[in-house]
């Protein structure tokens, strides 16, 4: 099962890049939870394309630019 079509995404902009953000933030979380600890943080920027980045830090950092 993804666990990203539980999530209702409202929000624009919308697309695979977006719910790819969802999948890996809700993996992260989900491991933290097994291990007992952790620390996540989330931010979103506009780029100077206008886009939105989004970057999950979780012991790495990644970014999804929607």
């Amino acid at each position: 099962m993804r666990i990203v079509d539980n999530i209702r995404i409202d929000a624009e902009p919308s697309g695979e890049e977006l719910k790819a953000a969802c999948e890996h933030l809700v993996r992260e979380l989900l491991e933290e939870v097994r291990h007992g600890f952790g620390d996540i943080t989330v931010s979103v920027e506009t780029t100077q394309s206008k886009k939105k980045a989004i970057t999950i830090k979780s012991g790495k950092s990644y970014r999804f630019v929607v």
